[in-house]
């Protein structure tokens, strides 16, 4: 890898508890001259960006950062972060994970699979469990995707792609289907390689999804399935299309209930 090969996009809110488990993680890994980081703190309370930016200073890594003026959420600093990366490969790692893989390692992956536009790649559980459930290297159609998504989490990277903003940033939290339906609709094809790339700590996620939350989660949710539904209906088999409809109005009306429920305490 020579002259920042590849980008690695890291967003954060309040993750001072883990922040240095992830740089740490790229810093073991890459050299350099491997890597560009792109630190985005989305208006966080805490000082998550003072011990980000420090350690990436003390060890001469280069990185650029961005403070947003007020919470955006995941999406719209995933957008941001896209449009920022100049590299020929671009991976979104979240501020809980770390990359196992080595540099020279990825580098030879991607460019054995240059021809896809997005390469997946494995990933292990905190709990040392391969989440990966194909055996050998799988390519995904965007139909498949729709049905079926990845089927694992997966570290994925990113060559560039015209498509402008297509994470839904009414979405704070989750719903990354939506984003990634429009990514891979662009490409037509994925593949998901058996190779490990990531360590998920999915402790973390849980407690970021829950601090959240209910009410606003349930909105999120629903606003990620009527997207999904109205986008990629065409491409539906009949019991994804109604998996999907069930989800809306469950989480239309748990979204009701919640909202009732928490008007009538505060009476």
């Amino acid at each position: 890898m020579k002259n920042n090969f590849i980008t690695i996009i890291i967003h954060y809110y309040n993750r001072k508890k883990t922040i240095l488990r992830t740089l740490s993680s790229i810093v073991k890994k890459f050299k350099r001259n491997e890597v560009r980081i792109i630190l985005i703190d989305d208006n966080s309370k805490d000082n998550t960006s003072y011990i980000a930016r420090s350690y990436l200073y003390n060890k001469n890594y280069k990185f650029k950062f961005i403070k947003n003026s007020e919470n955006k959420g995941t999406n719209y600093c995933k957008n941001i972060g896209l449009t920022l990366s100049k590299t020929k490969w671009t991976i979104m790692l979240d501020s809980d994970d770390e990359i196992i893989i080595e540099s020279n390692n990825l580098k030879k992956l991607l460019m054995q699979n240059s021809k896809f536009k997005i390469v997946c790649l494995s990933s292990l559980s905190s709990k040392t469990k391969i989440l990966n459930p194909f055996r050998k290297n799988k390519i995904l159609s965007y139909k498949e995707f729709v049905n079926n998504g990845k089927g694992s989490e997966v570290l994925d990277c990113i060559q560039k792609l015209r498509v402008y903003k297509p994470f839904d940033e009414k979405i704070k939290l989750s719903g990354e289907i939506v984003g990634w339906s429009r990514l891979i609709k662009k490409c037509s094809k994925i593949i998901i390689c058996k190779d490990l790339a990531r360590k998920y700590h999915e402790e973390d996620n849980i407690s970021r999804i829950s601090n959240l939350g209910k009410i606003k989660m349930s909105k999120n949710y629903l606003r990620a399935h009527t997207v999904n539904l109205k986008e990629n209906f065409y491409y539906m088999q009949l019991h994804k299309k109604i998996s999907t409809f069930l989800k809306i109005i469950f989480y239309y009306f748990y979204s009701r209930i919640l909202f009732f429920l928490k008007n009538k305490k505060t009476e």
